[in-house]
């Protein structure tokens, strides 16, 4: 049999129809869109249609793309300076706005004409040197996909889309500008109008997916709301016209039932299509064109593309319109280009037939379908006839982003081939293009709701925009002088808003006059008191001869009334309007005057305990008594006062100063006390005499009553202390006026307070009971008081002092353990070791001595030799350090330059920060420092303390050490305690400031005495931050002896109590058996 010779036919399956060639030795591949095609729904449940075109629609606009790109490789070709040896062509393929044709057309661009086989080529030797693609996102987005792989580079243009795929970002390059800038343009025209309500379109395709989620919210962080955002409906299949009417009837409802004037429309360069349907739609269907009413502004993707059937149709409610656009120029020839374009001038353009039939309304000859009225083409038109709606002279901003790439492509190829770098670059700037020059004259309006009046703010209504708000009236104290403010604001400081918050008037002046009631009323109180007191002073002189006047100390009695008089007189200072003289006066007057009043019932009190220790027989104290120590403590406490008010004036005086926040309708005239702190110091002065008044006259108040007044001193001090310590919260929580009525109430209740209680009881008896004022009556027998001497048990850490009287014996208790023990320890170290020749360093007091007196026997007995002991040098004053310097370098020496290698060292515990320093001092004073090492024995009382200085030095000559210990061991909750230590919260603790400051390095208040370096101490530093040398967290030996002794002395307390009351337990028993028994047993 034969077998049948099989042949495969090559050819494309589905061609493109539409598309332009040039041959040339480097070919520039083009994807363009210029051919709507509408086909039939394609499903998977029947097999696609090999109908190649069910209906098409051509864009004759976007014709001038192709020619824009046609004439930049005719100018480049004719242009010898660029290119020389070297022919542009170009492929350029229509790919219908659909994906599927623009991935067609990537695969033709890599295949033999006319055969669809990808990745051979026998036609053509080389791959285009560069692909274009546009104008929108259906080409920009899936057109990289095939020419990345051959590595070709990209060039877009229409928009600027997204690219995500890190090895297609190398060879795609955007002509358009930054979208960013065009954003921030809308944004800047929307506020410039106060556009803040307006409504929003995007076409249905993912770059206005991207703008929705991810610009308006931009939008709205800058005050703009969106009445609604709805997208266009963009049409892929003929079957779903009828849904994209529907679809479009929707919006069109949305746009005229909307409160928003302004439309913001994002959209592409075929989105007018869809926009200028929206008029058509409600035309058919009886709708208002209300949308004639809108403004409308468009973003710069956009052009004022038409289907033919569009072409003569009305935008007049597009009139107004504003629309951002990409940055063009004219260029030269291009518009001759257009003017010599015929129609069968070009038989390889596979574009102009079709856009030639739809612009001119004719048909040619070998077309298939026409309409019979239509005239037939002589292809001799001229494109400039045209209208612009139909096809522009002007190069376009798309056309321009074109040209410009096909230069950029030339200029890359011919700097390519001539081996010379260079950088093209061009910046696209946008600008904003009006489409009619006859705006409106009247601006409009684009709210969500009417303006909001003077006297309120705008207030955001509950799940609205926040460009729809409610309009609330101004809280208290703020006014709105404007329409539709969205706060509200503080007047000036010297005014108060009106009643209907929308203007501020002057306030008035306010302080304390004579003329008001309650001016009146404090007046009256001063001028009662002071006559109370002129009127107890005239009594007190009267009888200054009667025995109660002369007890009580006449001079300070004088003194005190005057002082008390003077206290009410000087609340006149505080009556009336202040003027700079008065503020100065009134703090200070009142405070040097109440000071000697305080430090004469201290002087009292202090007279009263005297005299009573001046009874005892050959007291010294007797000489004392009177005005001999009276007199001084009055002059000094009131010396005191006056200095701390000298450097109150002399540094931050008081002066007439006006409060304008506190009242709403008035402004205080007030005197500002300058520095708050000494006026504090005034009054605390103040109060430490009263303090000290109170606790003395307190403690002596159960004396014996011949001269005792401490009890009425106490509750007169009682009452002055309650009045100030009240006074403090009272001052500051009032204002203006009632601030001084407030300290003017003070300064009266406790002046007279210490008249009452110290003087009343006198007068009563000098006056009512003029019978017991006599010296029998007062005269009282003083019993006499033995005071045991209790002796003090003392618990003693650290060492072993000696008992060298009998009496100290019994009330000294050492927590530290025998040294015998310790000696013995010593010994038994050396004799292990074989060490019998040593040297010893020992305190220089008493307990050195006897350590030496007993130590030497003891080790010589045994075996063990001295070459020498020597005594640490004794620092005690300032003036012996260098005599102590010179010594420890001596004995420093002495040691490191002996041949003997075991050195014991019996010192107290601070004579180790001698033993650190004499290294250090060798070393800057030039001495020779030994090497040599040494084996150091050191005893328990001796522990690694140092200066602050000594905090970062080297003990390297100690390395190897051997110390005796003190038994311890970790207390549970210890470290804890210290870590929760601090500063800032411990006042109590006298010690921590000091050892706060030295082992941190830094200082709680800045002196010239510091060092530049030290820091502000902030309280919160931490105790196990610091290195062991400076604190250790760990117990040690001298701490854990302090921790058994506290509990030593808890326990015998308890151990007492417990004895105590089963003592009285058996007492009380006995009593109670005792009075059980018959009375005559209890007799017998």
């Amino acid at each position: 049999c034969k077998i049948p010779n099989l042949k495969c036919h090559i050819a494309e399956p589905l061609p493109i129809l539409h598309k332009y060639y040039q041959s040339g030795d480097a070919v520039i591949g083009a994807i363009m869109s210029q051919i709507y095609i509408f086909s039939n729904t394609v499903t998977f449940q029947e097999c696609p249609s090999t109908e190649l075109v069910h209906d098409t629609a051509v864009m004759t606009q976007i014709y001038q793309h192709i020619l824009s790109l046609v004439f930049a490789v005719k100018e480049i070709n004719e242009n010898l300076q660029i290119l020389p040896n070297l022919t542009l062509g170009f492929h350029i393929y229509n790919s219908h706005f659909i994906a599927s044709w623009t991935y067609h057309a990537s695969m033709e661009l890599f295949s033999t004409q006319g055969k669809f086989i990808a990745n051979y080529k026998c036609d053509t030797e080389n791959n285009p040197v560069s692909v274009i693609g546009g104008p929108n996102s259906e080409v920009r987005i899936h057109m990289p996909t095939i020419p990345s792989i051959y590595k070709i580079p990209q060039f877009t243009y229409g928009s600027s889309s997204e690219i995500n795929r890190k090895a297609q970002d190398v060879f795609y390059h955007q002509m358009f500008p930054d979208v960013d800038m065009q954003y921030k343009g809308i944004v800047r025209l929307l506020l410039h109008f106060g556009w803040t309500w307006i409504g929003v379109l995007y076409d249905n395709v993912d770059e206005g997916s991207k703008f929705v989620d991810s610009v308006l919210s931009t939008f709205s962080q800058r005050g703009i709301c969106f009445d609604f955002i709805e997208r266009f409906l963009v049409l892929t299949f003929v079957s779903d016209i009828d849904k994209m009417v529907a679809e479009g009837m929707k919006t069109y409802s949305t746009i005229t039932g909307s409160t928003a004037t302004v439309l913001l429309v994002h959209g592409e360069i075929d989105t007018m299509i869809y926009l200028r349907m929206v008029p058509t739609i409600s035309k058919y269907e009886n709708i208002s064109a209300t949308a004639n009413n809108k403004v409308w502004i468009m973003t710069a993707q956009m052009d004022f593309t038409s289907l033919p059937f569009q072409r003569n149709e009305d935008l007049d409610f597009l009139h107004g319109a504003l629309s951002f656009a990409v940055h063009s120029k004219e260029v030269l020839g291009f518009q001759k280009f257009l003017q010599k374009r015929r129609a069968f001038s070009e038989s390889q353009d596979g574009f102009i037939q079709v856009f030639w039939e739809e612009a001119f309304e004719c048909f040619f000859p070998s077309s298939k379908i026409h309409e019979q009225d239509e005239a037939i083409c002589n292809g001799l038109e001229e494109l400039e006839t045209l209208p612009s709606s139909v096809f522009e002279m002007d190069m376009t901003a798309h056309s321009y982003s074109i040209y410009n790439m096909v230069h950029i492509i030339a200029h890359a190829l011919h700097n390519m081939l001539s081996f010379e770098l260079k950088h093209m670059a061009r910046v696209l700037e946008a600008r904003v293009k009006l489409l009619d020059q006859d705006l409106r004259q009247t601006q409009p309006l684009s709210l969500c709701n009417a303006k909001c009046n003077s006297g309120y703010r705008k207030a955001a209504k509950e799940g609205e925009p926040f460009c729809c708000y409610d309009c609330i009236p101004c809280p208290e104290g703020k006014i709105s002088n404007q329409k539709d403010l969205d706060e509200c604001f503080q007047c000036a400081q010297d005014h108060y808003p009106n009643e209907d918050q929308d203007s501020c008037l002057l306030k008035n002046t306010n302080f304390l006059s004579y003329k008001e009631t309650l001016g009146n009323t404090l007046i009256s109180f001063v001028v009662c008191f002071s006559t109370i007191t002129i009127l107890v002073l005239w009594i007190f002189v009267k009888h200054n001869d009667t025995p109660i006047v002369k007890a009580n100390n006449k001079s300070l009695t004088y003194f005190l009334l005057i002082s008390l008089l003077l206290s009410f007189l000087c609340v006149l200072l505080f009556i009336g309007q202040p003027h700079q003289i008065i503020c100065l006066l009134r703090q200070t007057t009142f405070g040097i005057i109440f000071s000697v009043a305080v430090s004469s019932i201290l002087a009292k009190t202090i007279i009263v305990v005297l005299a009573f220790m001046a009874t005892k027989p050959g007291s010294r104290i007797r000489k004392w008594i009177g005005n001999r120590l009276a007199i001084p403590i009055v002059l000094s406490c009131s010396f005191i006062q006056t200095s701390i008010c000298i450097v109150w004036l002399s540094t931050s005086p008081p002066f007439l100063d006006v409060d304008m926040y506190s009242m709403t309708r008035e402004i205080a005239l007030i005197c500002n006390e300058g520095s708050t702190i000494m006026f504090y110091c005034v009054l605390g002065f103040m109060g430490f005499l009263a303090i000290i008044s109170f606790m003395v006259a307190f403690l002596a108040r159960k004396l014996p009553d011949t001269f005792n007044e401490a009890k009425f001193i106490t509750f007169s001090m009682l009452v002055f202390c309650s009045v100030w310590l009240s006074f403090v919260p009272t001052y500051w929580s009032t204002k203006g006026k009632y601030m001084v009525a407030v300290e003017i109430f003070s300064i009266l209740c406790s002046s007279g307070g210490l008249l009452a209680f110290i003087f009343f009881p006198k007068c009563y008896i000098i006056v009512v009971r003029p019978d017991l004022n006599n010296k029998e009556q007062l005269r009282r027998i003083i019993e006499e008081v033995k005071v045991a001497l209790a002796s003090t048990t003392k618990l003693i850490y650290g060492s072993t002092p000696e008992m060298n009287t009998k009496t100290q014996a019994p009330v000294y208790q050492q927590m530290f353990p025998s040294v015998d023990h310790q000696y013995k320890g010593i010994l038994q170290l050396l004799l292990y070791f074989q060490w019998t020749w040593i040297e010893v360093l020992y305190s220089n007091n008493d307990h050195g001595e006897r350590f030496i007196q007993n130590i030497v026997p003891m080790f010589s007995r045994n075996g063990v030799c001295f070459a020498f002991s020597k005594k640490f040098p004794a620092i005690t004053y300032s003036n012996n350090i260098l005599s102590a310097v010179e010594a420890g370098f001596e004995m420093y020496n002495v040691v490191m330059g002996s041949t003997v290698n075991i050195v014991m060292v019996f010192c107290e515990i601070e004579e180790m920060i001698l033993l650190r320093l004499f290294p250090t001092l060798s070393k800057y004073e030039g001495k020779p420092l030994w090497k040599r090492v040494k084996v150091w024995v050191i005893t328990t009382l001796i522990d690694f303390t140092s200066r602050p200085f000594q905090r970062n030095e080297e003990i390297d000559f100690l390395h190897g050490a051997l110390s005796f210990s003190i038994h311890s061991k970790e207390v549970v909750r210890f470290q804890k305690f210290l870590q929760m230590r601090n500063s800032a919260l411990e006042k109590e603790d006298s010690f921590m400031r000091l050892f706060w400051e030295n082992a941190f390095d830094c200082s709680f208040s800045r002196s010239i005495m510091d060092e530049e370096h030290r820091t502000i101490c902030t309280g919160e530093e931490k105790l196990d931050s610091l290195p062991t040398s400076v604190f250790e967290m760990d117990m040690t030996g001298h701490s854990y002896s302090v921790y058994n002794a506290v509990y030593v002395v808890a326990q015998t307390l308890y151990d007492f109590q417990s004895s105590l009351s089963k003592y009285r337990a058996e007492e009380q028993e006995a009593k109670q058996n005792l009075l059980k028994q018959p009375l005559w047993k209890v007799m017998s």
